[in-house]
């Protein structure tokens, strides 16, 4: 993951674990990783945490709008 932040810092990884007390998943932005997902899930779960790393990369790429200056 260290080399795919260093090409693309933008790049939305999630991990994934069975043990849920490993440290990478209880600290996983320190390891890079924008979201975390503990094994067994559904699709769904999955889903959502996949909806939520996007939409957290879109919040910090949108600039902040001056809307006085749109109106």
């Amino acid at each position: 993951l260290r080399l795919l932040l260093e090409i693309d810092p933008s790049v939305n990884a999630i991990v994934s674990s069975g043990y849920a007390m490993d440290a990478t998943m209880s600290h996983y932005q320190d390891f890079g990783f924008r979201g975390v997902i503990t094994k067994p899930y559904e699709a769904a779960e999955l889903g959502r945490t996949v909806r939520e790393v996007i939409e957290s990369g879109r919040i910090k790429l949108v600039p902040d709008l001056d809307l006085q200056a749109v109106g």
